[in-house]
C-alpha cells in the first residue's frame, strides 16, 4: 500500500458507512465515470429482476442529492427496470481528504478487479450449464443425475460426444436474451468451447490454472484451441 492509499484508507474508514435505499434518480453519475453499453445494462437489469442486487452502490451526499462513487452499471440497471430506489452505501464528503481521493476509490474499484481467465470462465459456464440442464424437465428416461453432494458441478457434466456438446450448447445459449448473450459473449460456439475446456480432468486443469495459457481473455480464439488440444 502506498502512502497516498494508506492515507485515503484511514480517512475513508473513519466513520461507519450508512447503507439504505435511496432514490435512484437522485444519484448523479459524474462525466468521468466508465460508460456502459446498453446490452450490459439490460443484461444486469435482467439478473437483478430475478436475483436482486447483491452489492450496494457507493455514493456521497451532494446538496439535495448524491454523487456516485462506484456502481454506475448497477444504478443504470435499476433505472432501466424503473425501480424508484437503489441500495447504496452513503458516505459524507468529509470522509474523503480531497476530490482526488474520491476519484481514486472509483478507479481502484474498476481496475483492481481480477478478470476471469479463459479456463475459469469455461468452468463457470460449464457449472452454469449443468445447473440449467438439471432444472429442465426430463422428456424421456435417462441416467440419474450425479450425486448432488459432489463439489464440482462441471465434473457432473458428462457428455460423451461432440454432438451432445453441440446440442447442450445450443439449448443453453438459446436461454439468454439477445442483450445478455451479446454482453456475456454467450453463443452456441462459445458454450461448446467452454464445455470442452471444462471437461479436461481436474488434475490437468489445476496444472494449467496459473499458467499463461489459462490467462488469456475469453474473446480470443487461439488459446481456446490450444487449451482444448491438451486433452487430445
Amino acid at each position: 500500500m502506498t502512502a497516498m492509499s494508506a492515507r485515503i484508507a484511514s480517512v475513508d474508514t473513519a466513520a461507519t458507512p450508512l447503507t439504505m435505499e435511496v432514490p435512484a434518480a437522485a444519484v448523479r453519475i459524474p462525466s468521468d465515470h466508465r460508460k456502459h453499453h446498453p446490452n450490459a445494462i439490460q443484461a444486469l437489469a435482467e439478473d437483478i429482476a430475478v436475483h436482486g442486487q447483491r452489492q450496494p452502490i457507493e455514493i456521497v451526499r451532494e446538496g439535495n442529492g448524491y454523487r456516485l462513487i462506484f456502481g454506475a452499471l448497477r444504478l443504470q440497471a435499476h433505472l432501466h427496470l424503473g425501480r424508484p430506489t437503489v441500495p447504496a452505501i452513503i458516505k459524507e464528503a468529509d470522509q474523503f481528504v480531497s476530490e482526488a481521493a474520491m476519484r481514486l476509490v472509483s478507479i481502484s474499484e474498476n481496475m483492481l478487479r481480477n478478470p476471469l481467465t479463459i479456463l475459469d470462465r469455461s468452468v463457470a459456464i460449464a457449472d452454469w450449464c449443468a445447473i440449467y440442464r438439471a432444472a429442465q424437465p426430463r422428456l424421456k428416461p435417462g441416467p440419474k443425475p450425479a450425486n448432488s453432494v459432489q463439489t464440482e458441478l462441471s465434473a457432473n457434466f458428462a457428455l460423451n460426444s461432440d454432438e451432445a456438446f453441440r446440442a447442450q450448447s445450443e439449448a443453453f445459449s438459446a436461454s439468454f436474451s439477445d442483450a445478455a448473450s451479446a454482453f456475456l459473449n454467450i453463443s452456441r460456439r462459445s458454450v461448446f468451447n467452454a464445455l470442452k475446456i471444462a471437461s479436461i480432468p481436474a488434475l490437468q486443469r489445476d496444472r494449467i490454472a496459473l499458467h499463461a495459457l489459462a490467462c488469456w481473455f475469453p474473446r480470443r480464439t487461439e488459446p481456446v484451441r490450444r487449451i482444448i488440444s491438451i486433452e487430445n
